[in-house]
């Protein structure tokens, strides 16, 4: 097709593809971990915070100099700096940023893909990963600009990759900075690295040395910044079951969770933005049908990549490594299964199945191979407009998925967020409670139950409640409430002392805490 090799050509293609779909969530709200990382996160009202970008996680501590978690996403959060500075508390920047991003990815892939498959054939891939609803989530969430950013510079990265002849310094420079990028978006930047050394071996190995030389360098940099510089040395969060089971529990688990990402990759139906689930006994379905499954797929990919070459083999490799890193074999992740995850990996699946697909399907089948293409485009791209409209709002988004995963408790716990702010307290209180009776080790649930213990005038309660969330964690709300509690009933003394000796030192930048205690009297 003539029109494919005009990139101009193919970029506006993408980018009205992108704004046909997904466009409908411009104007969507902050929901979910947008509050945490971007609202009432002072830190990323200013740009001139970069320092502490760098040297901090990504969620709001309270506080104007400070962030915590465990995560080191510093590129991340000076995006969302930049487009929060740009127009403060709207969204449609963000928003609009976003999905520049994704069609800008969709486009990098079809240059990819082009240099190992037809044209026709790499511009269908990159229209099906534009429009699978696995990607929704990926395309209207804000918070998963980490997904899009860390992609969009791995991808790059690749694509000089398979374009340059030589590599001289000023070549490992550029790869060093783009992987670099990539691992500074998001922890999972670790799969390009991985990806680009996999390309050179397979299909350019006068370039291995440079290429382990940037990629080398990258890793020491990112080290160095997030160990040295941030002292994160986290990397699993055991609040969720997954995060929480052992090794052998993950091993159960994992057969079915690979299982569901190629299942939802197929019939991309009943998604959720939370699945939280542990499998503890090897059932049939459950376990050896998935594990059965699983294994026949990998032997299959492994025996064509052994017999068809290189291709086959670096499409394998590029599944195995994504859907291996999302299998909590190694590392254990806060979820059990997550539609972003599948980001990555589906890259490389669609790069087995297009090869799969010119060498059998098509010079047998054209016209047969066409329809079904376009079926699925069809098919895809409806699914995602309609699953986009659920992310509109917060009580729109966890109403919708708590019907497919009806014991989420931070599902339970976001409906009960909304219905409190929209003056629903009962309505709300009984959603707190269902959260608490699914996770009693959380700390976010107990405090807003306190909390509304507390508006319905029930103030023993609320006090247990708010204290069991300061056992729980360090959730700065439970402090600052707990404290606002006994201050506004006289206890000053006791108030002072509280957050003397158990607030202040937890959270010592807290304006908020600073300035209720400076109002209670001596």
């Amino acid at each position: 097709m003539r029109v494919l090799g005009n990139i101009y050509a193919v970029a506006l293609i993408f980018a009205a593809v992108t704004m046909a779909i997904y466009g409908v969530a411009l104007n969507n709200d902050f929901v979910l971990d947008d509050e945490l990382q971007i609202v009432n996160n002072e830190v990323i009202r200013s740009p001139s915070n970069i320092g502490i970008f760098f040297s901090a996680s990504t969620f709001n501590q309270e506080s104007p100099h400070a962030m915590g978690g465990i995560y080191f996403k510093p590129l991340m959060s000076l995006a969302y700096s930049i487009l929060w500075w740009l127009s403060p508390e709207q969204t449609l920047q963000f928003h609009l940023w976003q999905l520049l991003l994704i069609a800008a990815n969709a486009l990098l892939i079809f240059l990819l893909f082009r240099k190992l498959l037809s044209e026709s054939t790499a511009f269908v891939c990159a229209v099906i990963f534009l429009v699978h609803p696995l990607h929704t989530e990926t395309a209207v969430y804000i918070a998963d600009l980490q997904d899009v950013m860390f992609s969009f510079f791995g991808l790059l990265a690749l694509n000089f990759l398979a374009r340059w002849k030589t590599m001289g310094f000023r070549q490992v420079v550029v790869l060093f900075l783009l992987l670099t990028g990539s691992l500074l978006s998001k922890e999972s930047g670790i799969l390009y690295l991985a990806t680009a050394v996999a390309y050179v071996a397979l299909f350019r190995r006068e370039l291995m040395k440079s290429a382990l030389a940037a990629g080398g360098a990258t890793l020491a940099f990112y080290l160095w910044l997030r160990l040295g510089v941030a002292h994160l040395n986290q990397l699993t969060y055991a609040m969720n079951k997954i995060g929480a089971a052992p090794l052998s529990v993950r091993l159960l688990t994992a057969p079915l969770t690979l299982a569901l990402y190629i299942g939802k990759f197929i019939y991309p139906a009943n998604l959720s933005s939370t699945q939280d689930w542990i499998v503890e006994t090897p059932s049939f379905v459950e376990f050896w049908f998935p594990l059965a499954l699983m294994l026949g797929i990998l032997g299959a990919a492994g025996s064509l990549s052994w017999r068809r070459g290189s291709k086959f083999t670096f499409f394998t490799l590029w599944v195995v490594m994504g859907l291996g890193l999302h299998s909590h074999i190694v590392v254990p992740l806060d979820g059990t299964f997550a539609d972003r995850w599948f980001y990555f990996p589906c890259v490389g699946l669609l790069g087995l199945l297009a090869l799969a697909y010119e060498e059998w399907l098509l010079p047998r089948h054209r016209s047969l191979a066409a329809g079904v293409a376009g079926v699925l485009v069809v098919a895809f791209a409806l699914r995602s407009f309609v699953r986009a409209q659920d992310w509109k709002d917060q009580l729109t988004l966890c109403t919708h998925d708590l019907q497919i995963s009806p014991d989420a408790y931070d599902l339970h716990n976001c409906v009960g967020v909304e219905l409190f702010r929209r003056g629903q307290v009962r309505e709300a209180k009984a959603e707190f409670e269902r959260s608490t009776e699914l996770k009693p080790q959380w700390d976010v649930n107990w405090n807003n139950l306190g909390a509304a213990y507390n508006h319905l005038g029930d103030i023993e309660r609320a006090k247990q409640n708010y204290l069991q969330a300061i056992q729980n964690g360090p959730y700065f709300m439970a402090y600052h409430n707990y404290a606002s509690l006994l201050a506004a009933e006289g206890h000053t003394r006791e108030a002072r002392t509280f957050i003397e000796e158990k607030a202040l030192p937890r959270f010592p930048a807290s304006a908020a805490l600073i300035q209720l205690y400076q109002s209670l009297p001596p």
